[in-house]
């Protein structure tokens, strides 16, 4: 049927263009923050990539990073490759990736910390592990 054809292809190409936006912010937030790897430094990187990525991708970087700023923090602080994270979070498959990145040096799922805001809010105790209680609280608390 073309009309599965065309739903496919325009979810791949909404996929692509997640995954390039994903690459683009996690890029030049390692450009801000260059080798301080500190929460603080992380978070405030996140809150000026936006800044300084181009006006065509400027509103993807603004989406990634009020859905994903807990999960690059915990991330690039428990020290993932940061050429890994946007595989992790699910934003790229390998085949979309721009470039060859070699084996995650963590999986998805491995710490707990990584499945998102639908394990951090689930109690007070979990965002706190996980250092995302100011996620949950301004999402809707928790559950």
């Amino acid at each position: 049927d073309c009309r599965i054809n065309v739903q496919q292809r325009l979810s791949q190409l909404k996929g692509i263009k997640e995954c390039i936006a994903c690459e683009f912010t996690i890029d030049a937030l390692m450009g801000i923050i260059k080798d301080n790897q500190s929460v603080p430094a992380i978070e405030y990187g996140l809150d000026k990539v936006c800044s300084v990525m181009p006006k065509t991708v400027t509103k993807e970087c603004k989406e990634f990073v009020a859905t994903y700023t807990p999960v690059v923090v915990n991330l690039i602080k428990n020290n993932v490759n940061p050429k890994t994270i946007c595989t992790l979070i699910k934003l790229c498959t390998k085949s979309e990736l721009r470039h060859s990145f070699g084996t995650p040096s963590l999986r998805l799922g491995e710490k707990k910390c990584t499945y998102g805001p639908s394990y951090w809010c689930v109690t007070r105790a979990n965002a706190q592990r996980c250092h995302t209680e100011k996620h949950c609280e301004a999402h809707g608390g928790y559950a």
